[in-house]
């Protein structure tokens, strides 16, 4: 499978330098695959020129993929969905995404029976503004006793149901890359916040604070501490709704800037 993470990590590379935009291709889930059985390729000799990869959330996918700008129009990228659609048939959703400035991306998307669902920013730190102290915060790493409370947080905060919340709780747990940290006000547990490590890039996911502590400065105290203890040797990265104005305020109060655009679309199977 490395070869294969490679040659798609070489097919982004030339996908993403044509016209300057970020896919979203979740390679460190590809990455932990004991199989490729959610993943699809169409070579050219031993070239590379074609990309799908599913990402399975309980019951949800989530559907990315590239194909080779020499090669588009020919039909590549219709031939490999065409290959997932048997795993596809097994999800209640479906969402297809892509970058907002991609044309190819969006026209193919415009072709297929879907719907426009969400959109989502992906932010940077700007390094310009320093973390502040926040002595009355702690971070604890998560562990298996943990995974309740994580997953009745992302039932509250993200609308999982309790199934996929359990699953997603268990698959980040145990990721390589990954570590879950709860967020400590004294000794009361009142959050979460997940952090990935990506080479030099550190990437801030599943940040959720319980409703009933929400309001109190909770998670701008949070990032603050992540940028004071990450910020010198990384950089650091995340994710947000572009419809959550609140959350959006909050990450460019502590210095994010949003660099990209994610499109989600709903397939009709």
């Amino acid at each position: 499978m490395q070869n294969k993470i490679e040659a798609i990590t070489q097919l982004q590379e030339i996908c993403e330098a044509e016209k300057e935009f970020n896919l979203k291709l979740n390679l460190d889930m590809v990455t932990e695959r004991d199989n490729d059985e959610f993943d699809f390729f169409h070579y050219d000799s031993k070239q590379l020129i074609g990309y799908l990869g599913l990402y399975p959330f309980g019951k949800k996918f989530e559907l990315c993929g590239m194909v080779h700008p020499q090669f588009r129009r020919k039909g590549i990228f219709t031939k490999l969905l065409e290959k997932a659609k048997p795993l596809l048939v097994q999800a209640e959703e479906v969402l297809l995404n892509t970058p907002e400035s991609s044309i190819s991306g969006k026209a193919f998307i415009q072709s297929l029976p879907c719907q426009y669902a969400f959109s989502e920013f992906q932010m940077k730190w700007n390094q310009k503004t320093k973390g502040k102290n926040t002595a009355d915060l702690t971070l604890k790493k998560a562990t298996e006793n943990d995974i309740p409370f994580i997953q009745k947080l992302d039932m509250l905060c993200f609308d999982l149901t309790e199934e996929e919340a359990l699953s997603f709780a268990n698959i980040r747990l145990n990721a390589k890359n990954d570590t879950i940290y709860l967020i400590l006000a004294g000794t009361e547990e009142v959050g979460k916040i997940r952090l990935q490590l990506q080479e030099a890039e550190l990437w801030i996911y599943g940040f959720a604070v319980h409703p009933d502590y929400q309001g109190r400065g909770i998670g701008g105290q949070v990032l603050n501490q992540i940028i004071r203890n990450e910020g010198k040797q990384y950089s650091i990265h995340l994710e947000v709704a572009a419809k959550n104005a609140h959350a959006l305020r909050l990450y460019q109060s502590c210095g994010f800037e949003v660099y990209g655009e994610q499109a989600y679309y709903k397939f009709e199977n």
